[in-house]
This record gives structure tokens, C-alpha cells and sequence, in this order.
């Protein structure tokens, strides 16, 4: 499971495109999503694990969301949302 932090995380990253791992998690801590960017950094790498992100270089990495993972963050998006309702049986 992801928590909604975790979520709110990759969000920003996948929004950001491709960033250098030390600014995304400045940025990623002023927006509070996490306490600090120890914390940011520390959910990335969990997500690293999980194949989520791919962290690139040595010295200054960089992040982007895993591009095998097909998420499309640009241009337009179709939601199809299907709703039921079921009405309760009367006794």
C-alpha cells in the first residue's frame, strides 16, 4: 500500500517531470506534504524500491517517476467514472 502522502508525493514529482533529487525534496517539504525533506527523501526511496521512481547519476541525482509505469501527466486526460446507486429493499 501507498499512504496518501506517499501519493501527494509522487503526484508532485510526476507533475515536476524529471528534477534533481535534493531541490525536489526542498520543494517537496515547503509545500508540506512532508514534515521535512529527510522525510521526502526518505519516502522516495521507498518508492524507489517499489519501482515507482528511478533514480539516475551519482553526485546530484536525479528523479523522475518510472517511465515503464505508462502514467500520463501531460495533455488531456479522459476520466470515465460509472456511479450505481441500489435502492434498499423494503421489509
Amino acid at each position: 500500500p501507498v499512504s496518501t502522502l506517499d501519493l501527494n508525493c509522487l503526484t508532485l514529482l510526476a507533475l515536476s517531470g524529471e528534477r534533481e533529487l535534493t531541490d525536489f525534496c526542498e520543494t517537496a517539504a515547503e509545500k508540506e506534504i512532508f514534515g521535512s525533506s529527510q522525510s521526502v527523501r526518505n519516502a522516495l526511496t521507498k518508492a524507489e524500491k517499489r519501482n515507482l521512481i528511478i533514480k539516475q547519476g551519482k553526485s546530484k541525482k536525479k528523479i523522475v517517476i518510472n517511465p515503464e509505469l505508462k502514467i500520463q501527466t501531460e495533455g488531456n486526460i479522459l476520466l470515465d467514472y460509472k456511479v450505481v446507486r441500489i435502492e434498499p429493499e423494503k421489509v
